[in-house]
């Protein structure tokens, strides 16, 4: 496996958006111009222009260009540029916006990461183009009272026209290296969570009965720990919008949820 272009250590924001920034901030890219800059009404809107093409314009409460700037991310040769745009508000919300550049900007595909902003592009085989690790919050705020919350990673590869999921490279394990971002848990409720976080990582690669014995293994057999349990097989999983993809994964029908009332 190739080492990450984009560091995948952190789970959550590395950066504070800065809205309202006075500055403009340009980017001059094989004869197509970026630029960013506040907007009056506050927020900001970045410009993506071409001579004699119509500009796309992006905007939100704060905007930033990831890097590397120019580069293509699909592995075809054109130059491209990837945004993060945030809404604004508390927990909420970042969307990346991969755009092709040259004589017509264009936007190739648009990716919600809900509230939680990471770098997304990796090279996880030896194609030309890069792999996304696109986080599923579906787990956000559970297993609850303050503990880390679990965030697994759906593996996209780029098909041609889009990215879409890879059963191979999420069956080959790529994901599992996620068991390696670890601290050590101070309180029961963040043990139990981190157990939880194993299991996921093992189940979106495709292991679920070996994670069904992890969890057994690992997770001491209280009331609240089987209570938990259930939901997570029954209610947590099955209402990820990936659990169609995932079950398929692990070779087992896509039952719907069954979530307590």
């Amino acid at each position: 496996m190739k080492r990450a272009l984009f560091g995948l250590t952190c789970l959550l924001a590395a950066w504070a958006p800065t809205a309202g920034a006075e500055e403009i901030r340009t980017w001059d890219i094989a004869g197509t111009r970026v630029s960013i800059e506040p907007k009056a009404e506050g927020g900001a809107r970045a410009t993506i222009t071409h001579d004699g093409a119509a500009p796309l314009t992006f905007d939100a409460h704060d905007i930033r260009v990831r890097e590397p700037v120019g580069e293509s991310v699909t592995g075809n040769g054109q130059p491209q540029v990837v945004l993060t745009a945030w809404s604004g508000g508390d927990h909420c919300c970042f969307t990346t916006h991969m755009v092709e550049l040259g004589s017509q900007p264009r936007v190739i595909q648009s990716l919600d990461t809900g509230p939680v902003d990471v770098d997304l592009f990796n090279q996880f085989d030896n194609d030309s183009a890069l792999e996304i690790g696109l986080p599923d919050i579906s787990f956000i705020g559970w297993p609850g009272n303050g503990a880390p919350s679990p965030l697994p990673r759906v593996i996209l590869h780029w098909d041609g026209k889009q990215y879409v999921p890879s059963a191979k490279l999420m069956r080959a394990g790529t994901m599992l290296y996620q068991m390696q971002e670890r601290t050590q848990p101070h309180t029961e409720t963040e043990a139990t969570a981190a157990v939880f976080k194993d299991t996921l990582d093992m189940i979106y690669a495709g292991r679920i009965k070996a994670a069904r014995i992890l969890l057994k293994q690992l997770l001491p057999p209280t009331p609240e720990n089987k209570r938990l349990e259930r939901e997570f097989f029954d209610c947590k999983l099955p209402s990820s919008p990936w659990w169609p993809f995932i079950a398929g994964l692990n070779n087992m029908p896509a039952k719907p949820a069954a979530c307590p009332s």
